[in-house]
């Protein structure tokens, strides 16, 4: 069943639960592909959370406290690495789909990945923006009434003006 992406993001900073019962680590960040499907969580892992490994999603689930994967520790150890979520590339998409024995994904022409970082940092320039261009629609609203009583004035000027002319 494909994963919602709200609430795949929503599982950000959970526990990484393993088919073994173990934890292996955090989720940090979730790499997408540029369509929007999520892909593999990036989970740190080893001493410290000082690894990021790449654990496929499509058959992760929710459970209260933790995200369950179903696949060992071990496994998930051994996973290729991934150093920050914008050096995802299909290479490393293929090298991990081998790892835990899974087919690799047909990818589109040109396809990139996001990580729900730079999905977030993206929504809230979206966000920025459109306070801006609310920002600016206002106050081109105020500058139009500027130039409305302007026109009106000086078209009342340019009539007096007429009139003032026409008497002399």
């Amino acid at each position: 069943m494909p994963l919602s992406v709200e609430r795949v993001e929503d599982w950000l900073g959970r526990p990484l639960v393993g088919s073994d019962g173990e934890k292996i680590g955090k989720l940090e960040d979730i790499v997408f592909s540029s369509s929007g499907t999520p892909l593999f969580a990036a989970v740190s892992t080893g001493l410290f959370g000082r690894r990021t490994s790449l654990v496929p999603l499509h058959d992760a689930s929710l459970t209260p406290d933790h995200v369950s994967v179903p696949y060992t520790k071990d496994q998930i150890k051994d996973a290729p690495q991934l150093d920050e979520p914008s050096e995802m590339s299909a290479e490393l998409e293929d090298a991990s789909a081998e790892h835990y024995g899974l087919p690799a994904r047909q990818r589109a022409d040109g396809e990139a990945y996001v990580s729900a970082g730079e999905r977030a940092r993206q929504a809230e320039r979206a966000r920025a923006a459109e306070a801006q261009a609310s920002e600016l629609e206002a106050h081109a609203g105020g500058l139009g009434e500027h130039a409305r009583e302007a026109e009106q004035q000086a078209l009342a000027a340019r009539e007096r003006a007429d009139s003032l002319a026409r008497e002399h």
